[in-house]
This record gives structure tokens, sequence and C-alpha cells, in this order.
């Protein structure tokens, strides 16, 4: 197996999971700022796992990685991920989200169509993406694959992009891939850039906890562990089925504002800090709504659901448990 990204949040947790499936992997991984080698340099002591640091739109690089390795299945997780990033340059995002993309794509290509037919059927390119691409959704409007990519900043067009060269392999050339578009990750070892995370830091340090507009605007969650394995599910059931082509949307129904996490988050910390309830939500701070913010986000994952999935997960027992491994790394640097 290849997985791009796999020194990111969620990329990370996956190689964990392959780790434990005793599954070999090949990480590869530009280590932008955003990437964790410290965590990825312990995967690789512990299992069967090789990491090559390299950009993906090098494809001389990434072809001799495919020929040394020869994978059955390409995870693509590597992208550019933050919003705020994409409306300050959306540069870098449209440089590895769409033209990485289209780079990992035609070197798969290249290696699928040296594969036997046994071997082909075998393999699957899976394209990691976003249920932003779908943009804002009415009220009680919950987004099914087949609904229209309405991607409103440029994060998610870069991403909507990718999604389409996707399909667009599949259909011209026949190269077997698969597409999941999942709500909004939390858990550990993500980036402190991300609201939960910024926002539990803040709420340590008794620093200001900064929401957009009113908090108002709404986003599904899902434990990032879940993440994985509704990812597994959906390769699994599609190499047994012998199905490709399919696109799953990977979501929870758990539909909080960011107001409300917030809140969830300041009370967890108190807790964690032995203080009186609402002692953080004292800092909550509403600042000027960003460009081109969508208001809400919501998935209809009823063909994940249709393969025998379901979240372990509840929001707030994961977290409870998310606040609490953070502080411990917060109160460890102190």
């Amino acid at each position: 197996m290849i997985v791009t990204g796999g020194a990111g949040f969620i990329g990370g947790h996956y190689v964990e999971q392959c780790i434990k499936e005793s599954n070999p992997t090949l990480v590869i991984d530009k280590l932008t700022y955003a990437a964790d080698p410290v965590r990825l340099e312990k995967q690789c002591q512990k299992g069967e796992v090789e990491s090559l640091q390299v950009d993906i739109n090098d494809s001389s690089h990434v072809r001799d990685a495919f020929q040394t390795w020869k994978p059955n299945v390409v995870v693509h997780f590597a992208a550019e991920s933050h919003v705020d990033r994409s409306i300050a340059d959306a540069t870098e995002f449209a440089n590895t989200n769409f033209l990485g993309t289209l780079s990992m794509l035609r070197v798969s290509l290249e290696y699928f169509d040296s594969l036997s037919k046994h071997q082909q059927s075998d393999f699957r390119f899976v394209q990691i993406s976003t249920d932003e691409v779908y943009g804002s959704a009415g009220e009680d409007v919950a987004f099914n694959e087949m609904d229209l990519l309405q991607p409103g900043n440029p994060y998610s067009a870069s991403k909507a992009g990718a999604d389409h060269l996707v399909q667009s392999f599949e259909n011209t050339y026949g190269l077997p891939t698969l597409i999941t578009r999942c709500c909004n990750n939390y858990g550990t070892h993500q980036h402190c850039e991300k609201l939960i995370p910024l926002m539990i830091s803040a709420a340590v340090s008794n620093q200001p906890l900064p929401i957009y507009g009113e908090g108002q605007q709404v986003r599904e969650w899902i434990h990032v562990k879940d993440h994985v394995s509704a990812i597994n599910c959906i390769i699994e059931h599609s190499m047994s089925s012998g199905e490709a082509g399919q696109t799953f949307n990977i979501g929870t129904g758990q539909r909080p504002n960011n107001l409300e996490v917030v809140q969830r988050i300041c009370s967890a910390v108190d807790r964690y800090c032995n203080r009186h309830d609402g002692t953080s939500a004292k800092n909550i701070t509403f600042v000027e709504d960003r460009l081109g913010h969508d208001f809400r986000y919501a998935l209809d994952s009823s063909s994940l659901a249709s393969l025998g999935w379901k979240p372990e997960v509840a929001l707030e027992d994961g977290i409870e448990k998310t606040v609490q491994w953070y502080c411990e790394q917060l109160l460890a640097e102190t």
C-alpha cells in the first residue's frame, strides 16, 4: 500500500491502523508545516512502514516508488487543507490538491497499465476528499453523493477539481478509483491551526477564544478513528464486490454549531484543569467572519451505512478524550 500525506493528521492515524493490521505501507509525504515527522519516524520503527520525503508532483521519484513498492492500493490523503490559508493564497492549494492529484493519477495509471488483468482487478486509487466540495447546505438539507459540487472557497474548489480528475481517469482510462467525502475530523495529533486544538490551547492558557461571526455555522463532526475505519470499510467492500468508480460520503449526523463545539471544549478544559465550569467560556470572543464562510455542512451517509459501517465515538466523549490528550501535551511542554 502507498499512503500519500501519511505524516499528516488523518493520514497518520490511517498509517497507525495499517501497522495494527500488519499491512506493509510506504508513506509519501512532502513534510510541510502541518506534518508530524517525529510521529512518522516512530511509526517506521515499530511497523512495516517506510517513508519517502518527496513532493507528489515529483512524478519521477513517485514512479520509482511505485516500481519498488508495487502497491495494490493507493490512499491519497496529501493535500493543503486549511481554508483560511487558501483564502490568503490559493496557489499552493491548486498546486498540491489539483496538480498533485493529477500527477498521482498519471503515475498510478502508468503503473496500472503494466499489471496483469488479475492484478488490475485488485488495484484501487482512493481519493480522500471532503464534504466542503458540496458547498453550503440549506436548512434540513443533507448532501448525497449525486448532488452537484458547488465549492465555496479556494480549498474546496481545489478538492472538487481533484475529484473530477479522479472520476475522469476512471471513465476515460478505466483506472479503478474510489472517492470518499468526509465531514470535519477531530482527534489527537491534529495541527494547532484547526478549530478544536486551537480552542483547547487558548482555553488552557486563559487566552481569548476567537470565533467567526456569531458562531452559528454548523459542521458535521467525526472522530478521526471513525474516519479511518470508514475508509477501510469502503476499500474492503470494493475489493470483495469487484466494484469501483464509487463515491461515499462519510458522516455521523452529529451537527452542532461552532459555538456549541467551543463551549463543550471549554467545559472539558475546566474539568481537566479543576476550574469552575464557565471559567474558560468567559474568554469566548466573536470576531469578524471570514470571507466566503459556508454556513452549514451536512452529509447523507446512507450509502456507507448500507455497507454495515457506523461511527463508534460520540462527539461528547470524543471531545472529552481529545481535550485530555492535548492538555497532557500542553502541560508537558511547560
